[in-house]
């Protein structure tokens, strides 16, 4: 994307490289939520996600902003609930840790933030930007979805093609 086209409080796709540049990953990270950050972008290499730009700093053609969502959750039990449980109330508290789903089995976004600086601006596309794969590519995840879904139900089918669906973004990022 070019630099003077990103706005400050925009959403874009962030494509995250398989190789990181040597310049995000040596730097100095200074405070708990830096390392953070720069540990999720490692664990995004090949991979998108969104970002809400902050700041963008022309010079060096890099992007401040942060990332927004996300399914994982982390729920405190009281005293009470451990009881009725079951659970020994001697080792209080205790965590429920997993995902979010719908009653369609889909992963729900919550809001959560997380910092990052100094990304570049080449990294970033509009949201709605179309991935582009290779015939070669599309036959593939064609082929995969048929041979999964032989047997299957049409809900389990369409549940299927939309994670194969996010498969082939994922796949795209890398290329």
């Amino acid at each position: 994307m070019r630099s003077r086209d990103i706005r400050v409080g925009e959403t874009y796709i962030v494509n995250v490289p398989q190789r990181i540049p040597s310049a995000l990953r040596d730097r100095a990270l200074d405070s708990r939520q830096e390392f953070a950050a720069s540990m999720r972008l490692h664990l995004q290499q090949g991979k998108r996600f969104d970002l809400t730009v902050t700041d963008f700093h022309p010079d060096t053609r890099t992007v401040d902003g942060f990332e927004s969502t996300t399914s994982k959750v982390a729920l405190p039990l009281t005293e009470e609930q451990a009881e009725a449980l079951g659970l020994p109330p001697t080792q209080c508290p205790y965590t429920i840790e997993g995902l979010v789903h719908d009653d369609e089995d889909t992963l729900v976004g919550l809001p959560t933030t997380l910092a990052y600086t100094g990304l570049p601006a080449r990294w970033l596309d509009p949201l709605g930007t179309p991935t582009v794969l290779s015939d070669l590519a599309v036959a593939y995840y064609r082929y995969r979805v048929r041979q999964e879904a032989t047997g299957m139900q049409a809900a389990l089918i369409a549940h299927q093609a939309h994670q194969t669906l996010e498969d082939q973004r994922e796949v795209a990022g890398r290329a």
